[in-house]
C-alpha cells in the first residue's frame, strides 16, 4: 500500500506464510509474519522526517525429541517393517519377548501420541528514525537513530509414554528420552544506536556528477 499528498508520503507492506511439514502423522507446522512501513513527513521544504520499521516473526511448531533431524534419524534405528507398531489391542509396540532393542527408538509413539512438542520461535523488531535537512542545494545533512531487537525462543517438552509387552498389562518408560520434563530457552539481543553524516553532491557543465 502506498499513499500520500505532497507533505506526507507512507508505503506498508505485510506478507503472511503458513505450511505444513513432512511428517505425515502430527505434521510440524511453520508460520511466517512479515510487516514492512516507511513514512516520510516534510516538516518544512528542507527539513524531512522519516521513520522506517520492520517486524518479522516466525514460529515452528513441530513434534518429536527435540529436534526434527532426531525423530527422523532415531525412527530409522530398528524401525523394522516385520514389527507392528502396534498391538491388535491398540497398545504400541516398543520391546518384544523377541528381541532386546527399542522399536524405532519410540519415535512412533513420540508421534502418535503427540506428547512430544517443541517450538522455535524467532521475532525481529528494528525502527530507524531519520531527520534530512537540506540547507544549500546539493547538501543534506542527515542525523539517524536506530533501535533493534532480537530473540530466539526455543521450548523443549518431553513425557513419558506407555506401551505393552504383554497383553493386558501397560509399561510405562520415564527416563532418557522419556523423562517428564520442560526446556525453555530465550536469547536476546537489543542494540541502539545514532550517526550524524552529510553529503555534499554537484555537477559540473551539468555533464559531471560528483
Amino acid at each position: 500500500v502506498t499513499g500520500g499528498n505532497g507533505a506526507v508520503r507512507y508505503y506498508l507492506s505485510g506478507r503472511f506464510e503458513h505450511k505444513e511439514g513432512t511428517f505425515r502423522e502430527k505434521a510440524e507446522q511453520y508460520d511466517r509474519y512479515n510487516v514492512m512501513s516507511k513514512t516520510d513527513l516534510d516538516l518544512i521544504p528542507t527539513l524531512t522526517l522519516s521513520n522506517k520499521m520492520d517486524f518479522y516473526k516466525s514460529v515452528y511448531d513441530y513434534p518429536g525429541n527435540r529436534s526434527p533431524d532426531n525423530t527422523f534419524g532415531f525412527s530409522s534405528v530398528h524401525g523394522l517393517a516385520s514389527f507392528p507398531l502396534k498391538n491388535p489391542d491398540g497398545t504400541w509396540v516398543y520391546r518384544t519377548i523377541f528381541n532386546d532393542f527399542n522399536l524405532a527408538n519410540g519415535c512412533h509413539i513420540e508421534l502418535g501420541e503427540n506428547s512430544k512438542r517443541n517450538i522455535s520461535e524467532n521475532f525481529q523488531f528494528s525502527d530507524i528514525v531519520s531527520l534530512i535537512w537540506k540547507p544549500l542545494s546539493g547538501l543534506s545533512l542527515h542525523g539517524d537513530f536506530t533501535y533493534t531487537i532480537d530473540s530466539q525462543r526455543d521450548c523443549y517438552r518431553w513425557a513419558g509414554m506407555e506401551y505393552s509387552l504383554f497383553p493386558g498389562e501397560l509399561t510405562s518408560e520415564n527416563t532418557g528420552r522419556f523423562m517428564n520434563r520442560l526446556e525453555d530457552y530465550l536469547f536476546l539481543n537489543q542494540l541502539s544506536e545514532m550517526s550524524l553524516w552529510g553529503q555534499y553532491s554537484f555537477a559540473v557543465k551539468g555533464h559531471h556528477h560528483f
